[in-house]
Formats: structure tokens, sequence, C-alpha cells
């Protein structure tokens, strides 16, 4: 019969991957209503083992869209968590400069302790 032909054709060239416009629901639609439209056609067969692939490629094509959503978020989060690293790098950077100067003014007074040690032991 012509119909049940052009449901196939119809479910084939939607389920076509190098069709740049390819719609695989549409494909397993046009084949599953080849099965309950024309259940006794020769086409039947085929339409059922099409019908298998597409839905096999309809669920990849879910999965890499969950994939690729997955991927998104975490591109976000890794952008936020570099730009808390360049925060913590420059309070870090500003804690041992911090921690230099205060190492700098204790040798500081600790000549200064020496030299009046010094002097009180002269005046003794």
């Amino acid at each position: 019969a012509l119909g049940d032909r052009a449901l196939f054709l119809i479910g084939a060239i939607h389920g076509n991957p190098e069709n740049s416009g390819h719609d695989y629901a549409a494909s397993l639609k046009a084949f599953q209503r080849l099965q309950k439209a024309f259940p006794a056609s020769r086409m039947v067969e085929r339409a059922t083992r099409a019908a298998n692939y597409v839905a096999g490629l309809l669920a990849q094509e879910q999965v890499i869209q969950k994939l690729r959503s997955k991927r998104a978020r975490l591109k976000k989060s890794l952008e936020a968590c570099k730009g808390r690293v360049k925060s913590l790098q420059t309070a870090l950077d500003g804690s041992e400069a911090e921690i230099k100067s205060l190492k700098d003014q204790l040798e500081k007074l600790k000549q200064i302790d020496l030299v009046i040690e010094e002097k009180k032991k002269q005046v003794k």
C-alpha cells in the first residue's frame, strides 16, 4: 500500500542522523503509526527495526542533552571557583606581606631588647 511506504519514508527521513533537521520523535511516531495503521504490511518488520533504532538514537540524544546541560552547569561552577581561588590568592598574598612586616617588626624589637639588656648590664 502507498500509505505504509509513505509513513516508512517519513520515518526514515526524520530519523536519518545525517539530516541536519532530523527529528527522532517524529520519526518514531511515523514508524509506530505505520505499525498500527498497517499491521499486515510487509513494511511492519522493517518499521519495527527502524523504530527500535530510532528509539535508541532518541535516548542517546536525550543523554547527550543532559550531559551538555551538566557540562554547562559545571563550567559555571568552575568559573565561580576560579574567581574564589583568585580572591583567596589575593588574600593570601596580603597575609604573607603582613606576616613579613610583623616578622621584621619583631626582629627590630628583639634588637632593641638586646640593646636595652646590654645597657642594663653596663649600669650594674
